[in-house]
């Protein structure tokens, strides 16, 4: 049966035949979406602890995803986030159930004073940057307004600093960031209305954490000789510049830079008289290195007692990286009576003049703090 169809004279059409098509009419189905937001943890940082040293800047604490669903944009307006703490470095955190911002005494506000959100592109969102309250460890980003396109599931990253003076009670500290609630996470829709998420973050219990920060006391700066280095050589007296050994420094978890640095002479003997057995064979010690600033640099010394000492120097060792010091030297020569042939020529560090200072902890490095 047709629904009664007139024409543009008011005339009833009566005839089926000149109704086209002659069949049902079937509209498209219509499928009814509701917008979302799901929380959930990102891939990086990865999953267990990951050490940074006291005085770090920049560290990424926990990574969000924020998957937006197709119905709508989703507009986030407010992020909260709970700090925990485990104050000797494991990872039994402080239960969210009660005050997960304090242990033993130490909060995680003396270690992390506020924490902001990342984008992907590095960029700070944003109004996230905020603080962090001491027992509780609550985080509150307020006032929000940034947008999720729908179908898209961006990663914001809590990134925060790390003070020097952490490290407390002699401990290293395990440090997270959690969203412990799905509720933590206020949003709505292109309509303006409000959105209910979905998902915790960096929360598989009230007292442990996927994903965390390890703070130690400082990095370390180790010392080899290059493998450029010859294993020995024939040099001539009288020479200038030649070539005797470059050292490697590598840096660990920090950038270091050393300010303090002493070679030492061979020497056949252990008594005071030996210290400057082979003074005579150089003239002068040079230091080639490159400083802070990426310039190349050389420093001069002379041997004595068997030491060239180097002070005010500048030599920049980047975090997890390595920097090579050349040491060259002039020979003194033999017609002058001072160099004797035959002697050999060999120049070491000696640490009892060394000092390095560590960029992040703070620290300097000498022989008599170990």
């Amino acid at each position: 049966t047709y629904t009664q169809l007139k024409d543009t004279n008011n005339k009833t059409l009566t005839n089926s035949t000149v109704l086209v098509p002659a069949s049902p009419v079937t509209g498209k189905t219509m499928t009814i979406r509701t917008p979302s937001l799901a929380l959930s943890l990102a891939s990086t940082p990865v999953s267990g602890s990951t050490s940074y040293v006291k005085g770090t800047t920049d560290v990424p604490f926990t990574g969000i995803v924020m998957a937006c669903g197709n119905a709508s944009d989703c507009t986030v307006t407010s992020v909260s986030l709970i700090g925990t703490i485990d104050e000797d470095g494991g990872a039994a955190f402080a239960t969210t159930a009660s005050t997960p911002g304090v242990d033993n005494s130490v909060n995680v506000n003396e270690i992390v004073g506020s924490v902001w959100l990342v984008d992907e592109d590095g960029n700070m969102v944003e109004g996230t940057s905020a603080s962090v309250t001491a027992s509780t460890g609550l985080v509150t980003m307020d006032s929000l307004d940034f947008t999720i396109p729908a179908g898209e599931s961006p990663v914001y990253t809590v990134v925060g600093d790390i003070k020097s003076d952490a490290f407390k009670n002699s401990n290293a500290e395990s440090i997270a960031f959690k969203i412990t609630a799905a509720s933590s996470v206020v949003s709505e829709d292109e309509e303006g209305n409000s959105i209910t998420a979905t998902g915790t973050v960096n929360a598989p219990s009230v007292t442990t954490a996927t994903t965390y920060a390890l703070v130690s006391n400082g990095g370390s700066i180790t010392v080899a000789v290059d493998p450029s280095t010859a294993l020995e050589d024939i040099v001539v007296a009288g020479t200038d510049d030649v070539e005797l050994t470059t050292f490697k420094f590598t840096g660990t978890a920090e950038a270091f830079t050393v300010r303090k640095l002493a070679v030492s002479a061979d020497q056949n003997g252990i008594a005071d008289a030996d210290l400057a057995e082979f003074d005579n064979q150089v003239s002068k010690v040079y230091l080639t290195y490159e400083d802070s600033n990426g310039d190349e640099v050389t420093e001069s010394a002379s041997l004595v007692s068997g030491n060239a000492t180097f002070a005010d120097l500048d030599i920049y060792v980047d975090k997890d990286d390595s920097a090579t010091v050349e040491v060259t030297a002039d020979l003194n020569s033999i017609a002058s009576g001072q160099s004797t042939a035959g002697d050999s020529v060999r120049l070491d560090i000696a640490f009892n003049n060394f000092e390095a200072l560590a960029e992040s902890s703070g620290e300097t490095y000498k022989p008599e703090k170990y």
